[in-house]
């Protein structure tokens, strides 16, 4: 099956550039080999063909972003997903 969302994690997408070059160039280093290799098995988005069951996520509106992408691999693969986003609430 094709695994949607293939390109590691979201923070390289959503973080910003400080992130970007934290993860890809700093002590986290995720570009080299190993760590990006983990990052594939630990992903929820990236494993979200493994999933068979619906998912129910309630998040708020400043925390809702970080878990799109797992949100939206379940539903390119035609999973049932409901998000509901509540506003001016915190974790």
């Amino acid at each position: 099956m094709k695994r949607p969302w293939r390109k590691g994690p979201a923070f390289l997408l959503l973080g910003g550039n400080g992130w970007r070059e934290f993860l890809l160039t700093g002590s986290a280093r995720l570009s080299e080999g190993k760590s990006f290799g983990k990052w594939d098995k630990l992903s929820p988005a990236l494993n979200a063909d493994h999933v068979h069951a619906a998912l129910l996520s309630n998040a708020a509106d400043t925390e809702y972003i970080a878990g799109l992408q797992w949100i939206i691999s379940l539903e390119q693969l035609e999973n049932t997903v409901e998000l509901f986003v509540y506003p001016t609430t915190s974790h």
